[in-house]
Order: structure tokens, then C-alpha cells, then sequence
């Protein structure tokens, strides 16, 4: 009887081949990964622009962009109602309630679970997801984190130097030289990282104070890659303590004009790491950042209505 023999891998050539298979994966997933953080990284920068449009949208209508919570809050107008801010939220005092979503006169703070909805800039995006970053990522703070753990609905604030104030009346630093800010240097929105911001909200507006450790403004969030060590100051000991190394990433920024950027912002995420060298002492990275831009830091208050 005649008999038919069949050609088959051996279990070492099966091996080999398995072998491969896994070097090739490993060669592919660091870049199939950096593929995706980069598609998150534009989602985002692309969300941060049309915030950036809808602010500048509103000047055209309103010839100033919107107010931020800030506004309320130092004029002493948000103690009981929601702000009438670009969110739609008002000042947080104790401990956070996010309230009921359909009544923007719960929660704490108040219309929290409500945003962006009730906002004044609302009717200009009319898009309740885009103010949450694609690579952000819900849960507790933990501080020093180039993630910037929030709270899985606000991911990015407005610079509060610059709500209420006219595109063509932005305030110059001292240091940059022209007569003039331009609207596409002056920064309107950021991502926020959670340190600095109120208790458990994590959206604050992104606000300078005006000496360190009063307040020390909200500080920016470096989530997106490609990541570099750099040296800072570790956390929670402000700039007297020790250096450590960072890992330091890249943030979105939307401009006055409507457009966004990614930028490294070298001014650092964490207060302590976020200071302009010499820069009138406040370590700060809102000082860092408007001062890299030339932007004088300067809160318009509202004037309380007649009894």
C-alpha cells in the first residue's frame, strides 16, 4: 500500500515563528501606542479650538469674551447663585455635592452637574463633551502627576485674565516689547491639572493671585506626549524642597483668535516647578505662561447691581 505524507512545521520551526511574531508585535506597539496618544493629542488641541471659536464668536457679539467663575467670586456674586460664567458654574465652598443636572441651582459647586449647559458661552459650542480631554482620566487627585487625574468632565479652564476683557484691549506686559497683544498670543484656554484647583470639582478658571501662597492660581496640566525628564521641585514643598526629576510632557492651549497650539510648557505643571526664573518671585505657572506670551495678568471685577 502506497502512503501519503503531508509536510507540517516541526515544534522548533513553529517556535520560530511564534518567536517573530512577538518581536514584531513588540517593534509595532510602542508606535501603534504613540499613534494613539497623537490622535488624542489633536482630538483634544482640535476641542481646545473650537472653545477658542466660541470665545471669539462671542466677543463679535458681545465685543468682550465671556466671564469666568473668577469674575463672580471677587466681586462677591456667587455666594448663592450659579455663576453666569462661560461654564455655568458658581464658586465652590465645602465640601463638593455635583447636584442635580437638570437644576443648575444645586450642587456645590453650584450647577455643577449641569455644565456646560447653562453657560454663557454654550449656545456658541453646543457640544457637552468637548470640554473634556480624550487622554484625561478620572479619579482621585494625586499631586505632582503629568496625568492630572480630574474628575472625568472638565478638562480645560479659561485663563480669568482674560474674561471679560475686549480683544483689542488686552493688557501688555512690561517685558514684551510693541504697544499691543495681539489676539493670537493671548492665551483663553488651558488644560488644568488638578493641583490648585477646588476641592474635588477640578475646574477652576485659570487665575494668577498675586503672591505666593494666596491662592496661587489654578496650574496647567502637561498630559500629552512625547514626554522629557526634566528637574523640578518635589511636591507639595513648594520651592524650598528638594529636586527630583519630572516627567514632563506637552499641553493644548486655545488662543484669543480661535486657534490652539501644543506647547512643552517648560514653566512646569506642579506650584514650585511652574515659575518664570526672576519673575517677581510668584511661583506660579499662570505667570509663567502669560508672561511667556507677554500678557499682563489683570482680573476684571464686576460691578454689584443696585439693590
Amino acid at each position: 500500500m502506497r502512503r501519503t505524507f503531508r509536510s507540517a512545521f516541526t515544534l522548533i520551526e513553529l517556535l520560530v515563528v511564534i518567536a517573530i511574531i512577538a518581536l514584531l508585535i513588540g517593534i509595532l506597539m510602542p508606535s501603534l501606542s504613540a499613534a494613539r496618544e497623537n490622535a488624542r493629542t489633536v482630538v483634544c488641541q482640535h476641542q481646545m479650538g473650537e472653545l477658542g471659536r466660541a470665545a471669539h464668536l462671542y466677543a463679535v457679539t458681545h465685543t468682550i469674551y465671556p466671564a469666568c467663575v473668577d469674575n463672580y467670586s471677587i466681586s462677591g456674586l456667587n455666594t448663592d447663585r450659579p455663576a453666569l460664567d462661560w461654564l455655568g458654574i458658581g464658586d465652590q465652598t465645602g465640601p463638593f455635592n455635583p447636584g442635580n443636572p437638570a437644576d443648575p441651582w444645586t450642587g456645590n459647586p453650584k450647577g455643577f452637574s449641569a455644565a456646560p449647559r447653562f453657560g454663557s458661552l454654550y449656545p456658541y459650542f453646543m457640544n457637552d463633551k468637548i470640554i473634556l480631554c480624550p487622554s484625561d482620566q478620572a479619579g482621585p487627585y494625586v499631586p505632582n502627576q503629568v496625568v492630572g487625574y480630574g474628575n472625568g468632565k472638565f478638562s480645560y479652564t479659561m485663563v480669568a485674565g482674560m474674561a471679560l476683557r475686549s480683544p483689542d484691549r488686552i493688557p501688555k506686559d512690561t517685558h514684551r516689547t510693541g504697544t499691543t497683544v495681539i489676539a493670537s498670543d493671548a492665551p483663553v484656554f488651558v488644560e488644568e491639572h488638578g493641583d490648585g484647583c477646588n476641592n474635588m470639582h477640578k475646574e477652576g478658571n485659570f487665575w494668577g493671585g498675586t503672591q505666593p501662597g494666596n491662592g496661587g492660581g489654578d496650574k496647567m496640566v502637561a498630559r500629552h506626549g512625547p514626554f522629557e525628564t526634566r528637574r523640578g521641585v518635589a511636591p507639595q514643598t513648594g520651592t524650598g524642597g528638594p529636586t527630583v526629576n519630572l516627567r514632563q510632557g506637552r499641553a493644548n492651549i486655545a488662543f484669543a483668535d480661535g486657534h490652539a497650539e501644543t506647547v512643552r510648557p517648560d514653566f512646569g505643571f506642579h506650584k514650585g516647578h511652574a515659575m518664570v526664573p526672576g519673575y517677581n518671585g510668584i511661583p506660579n505657572n499662570v505667570v509663567g505662561l502669560l508672561y511667556r506670551y507677554g500678557v499682563k495678568y489683570d482680573l476684571i471685577r464686576i460691578p454689584n447691581p443696585a439693590p
